[in-house]
């Protein structure tokens, strides 16, 4: 019985190493195939047998040689665009524009001649980003705008990304300001970041424990107390800010 057990096990490893070369060597043809005909390849893996490449005015995915076009220069799509931005308790929270009906190909013309002049790049085959619009290949009907990448993946290969908002829109801001003029802080602005984990659909998944600005680590759950905030954070993002401009 053992044994019987061993040359399964052997099979099994014998048939997958197979069946792996078979989709390496699969994958090599059709890459060479798609070259040929003049597309230009922007990523591909021997595991899932995907290639996606891109040939004139659209960005197309080449899966087990069925193809499916991902992004077209006469194709609509819906335009989904975050901020970061507070509750009135102090709370922090997502909040997004209302979707938008867009050719996104109109949007790129703005900074390019054509679509081939755009930067375009794949992450882990998941996700394309054609310069600052991000699309999850799985809902690759809709654009997603407000986010900056650091060509990050979580462990489960998930996406993280950050979102932004302005810290001079937390309420009840009642910091008595010693070094900096009021101004340079509410009407400069003061940006701050939040770090975001999206799956494969771009879907928003998860979210940090805390938001960065200047420097300035401040924890989600600290934001609802304004004497923490006030007592706390606001010197250290004063002081920076002071030093930055003067630096300047």
């Amino acid at each position: 019985m053992k044994r019987l057990i061993n040359l399964l096990v052997l099979f099994f490893c014998i048939s997958f190493t197979s069946c792996q070369k078979n989709q390496a060597k699969d994958v090599e043809k059709r890459s060479t195939m798609i070259s040929k005909s003049g597309g230009d390849i922007i990523y591909q893996t021997s595991d899932e047998s995907k290639i996606i490449y891109q040939k004139g005015n659209n960005i197309i995915l080449n899966k087990l040689g069925t193809e499916k076009i991902l992004y077209s220069d006469t194709s609509h799509y819906e335009m989904k665009e975050y901020y970061a931005d507070f509750l009135s308790d102090g709370e922090v929270t997502v909040n997004s524009f209302d979707p938008e009906n867009i050719l996104l190909s109109e949007r790129l013309k703005n900074n390019y001649k054509n679509f081939n002049e755009c930067n375009v790049r794949c992450i882990n085959g998941d996700f394309l980003l054609i310069d600052d619009y991000l699309i999850c290949i799985e809902n690759p009907h809709i654009i997603y705008n407000g986010l900056q990448f650091r060509d990050r993946l979580d462990t489960k290969g998930n996406l993280v990304v950050y979102i932004f908002g302005d810290f001079t829109r937390y309420p009840n801001n009642n910091y008595n300001f010693k070094l900096l003029d009021p101004m340079v802080f509410y009407s400069g602005g003061c940006g701050f970041s939040w770090e975001i984990i999206m799956n494969r659909k771009g879907e928003i998944i998860s979210k940090a424990d805390e938001i960065s600005t200047y420097g300035a680590d401040i924890p989600i759950k600290d934001l609802t107390s304004y004497r923490i905030v006030e007592t706390q954070y606001m010197p250290l993002i004063e002081l920076a800010m002071f030093i930055n401009e003067n630096i300047e």
